[in-house]
């Protein structure tokens, strides 16, 4: 996951995205309240963005664009979490969860069984 390596990468990501599904009029303080950071974080972030040439800044407070640089960025660092995330779940497919049944009969080590619930009770039986 190169492109969120660096620590307050994530936080810079996720404040550049915000910019782009809500431009061009948004708030510090809503990227803030839905982000769980201060707003002076997300202000800090966005004079560094706009200073890297990823936003740019309007006429007025709330008025941000993202550039086309800041569209790409967004792109690749979106794609690098998408297979970052596809890793983890395809890694956790390997675990299965445990089912606990009581066993409706005699049932053996290895034997094949049916799973069904009576009552909102799991039961086994071959």
């Amino acid at each position: 996951m190169k492109a969120l390596r660096k620590k307050g990468e994530l936080t810079r990501f996720q404040i550049l995205s915000e910019i782009a599904m809500r431009q061009p009029y948004v708030r510090q303080k809503d990227i803030a309240d839905k982000l769980g950071v201060t707003v002076q974080a997300v202000s800090e972030n966005i004079k560094s963005l706009i200073a890297e040439g990823l936003v740019e800044s309007g006429s007025g407070r709330s008025h941000y664009k993202i550039t086309r640089r800041g569209a790409e960025k967004i792109k690749e660092a979106a794609m690098d979490l998408r297979r970052y995330a596809d890793e983890v779940l395809e890694s956790m497919s390997f675990y299965r969860s445990v089912w606990p049944a009581i066993a409706w009969e005699d049932l053996h080590e290895g034997d094949k069984v049916e799973l069904f619930m009576e009552d909102g009770i799991l039961y086994a039986r071959r």
